[in-house]
């Protein structure tokens, strides 16, 4: 017999450096063994064939790159699935989540770790199932949220074709909405008013802000102030005859500075106060930019 694979503590010892792969049935490691010692292969010839083997692309379906090559080793690949099943077995998912190799294949190939798992579940039932008014504002602004009616808010969030950054900027960009259309800022379709633009231009807007690094939090807190202050404004542009203030516009100027509104503003300002004076507290207050506008109810009646 030639020299190579030639005792059994050799092959065992080839079988326990690659495991998870079956040693029992007719497609099994053990058939390979058998047929390496049959045909006196060496020990690499025996481990290349493992690789390369049924079993072993069954038992590691996303082990390997778009070009084939082996993305890790298989210790490392199963210890990603046992993190991740660990993750969603703590979330209370059940057992068909995390039953079979094809469940991780995806999420291992495309990159994405236990924690950006985690990531998403904790969007998934701390905040979507909480918030089914960001659900909604999803499914206005983005068609493939629409797959949430057929999967739900967890099957969506799992598309391991996607990455975690893709789903938090989207969860971002609808809360940032949500909170312009409760702030009274026009995000409708242009069908019914929205000054925001189709859906295409409503999504790139918002996307653009939570592609900036702006969050949620910091979006909501301007829309909230910006809201009364756009109502305010205008309120003086009608009165002065001076156009049409855009919501969009006015959204952006309260991210980004904006030369010509803020002009538009000022003058607005020396109006009312040739108007009325004194006797405006937003006449009074004109040194703070957009957000220092204010106008008394009883001017506006």
């Amino acid at each position: 017999m030639p020299t190579g694979v030639s005792t059994d503590a050799q092959l065992a010892a080839i079988g326990l450096a690659i495991p998870g792969l079956p040693t029992t049935g007719s497609s099994s490691l053990a058939t390979l063994v058998r047929q390496a010692i049959t045909g006196g292969w060496s020990q690499q010839q025996l481990i290349q064939a493992i690789y390369n083997s049924k079993v072993f692309a069954a038992r590691f379906p996303g082990i390997r790159g778009p070009d084939g090559h082996l993305l890790m080793s298989p210790a490392q690949y199963l210890q990603q699935e046992d993190q991740i099943r660990g993750v969603m077995k703590g979330f209370g998912l059940g057992w068909w989540h995390y039953n079979q190799p094809d469940d991780f294949a995806k999420f291992i190939q495309n990159g994405i770790t236990a924690d950006q798992v985690q990531t998403r579940l904790q969007l998934s039932q701390q905040l979507l199932r909480n918030n089914p008014q960001i659900v909604t504002e999803l499914q206005r602004m983005f068609p493939m949220a629409g797959d949430m009616v057929k999967y739900g808010a967890l099957g969506w969030l799992l598309d391991p074709s996607k990455g975690t950054q893709h789903f938090e900027q989207y969860i971002t960009a609808a809360q940032m909405e949500l909170s312009a259309r409760q702030s009274g800022f026009n995000v409708s379709p242009e069908t019914q008013g929205g000054q925001f633009g189709d859906v295409n231009a409503r999504r790139q807007f918002f996307l653009g802000l939570a592609g900036r690094g702006i969050s949620a939090s910091q979006a909501e807190q301007a829309f909230a102030q910006g809201g009364p202050q756009l109502a305010q404004m205008k309120t003086l542009a009608a009165r002065y005859h001076e156009g049409e203030i855009s919501d969009k516009e006015f959204a952006s100027a309260l991210f980004s500075p904006n030369p010509q509104l803020e002009a538009k503003r000022q003058m607005l300002v020396s109006e009312e106060q040739a108007q009325w004076k004194a006797g405006s507290a937003w006449a009074q207050g004109q040194g703070g930019g957009l957000a220092a506008m204010r106008t008394t109810e009883a001017l506006d009646r």
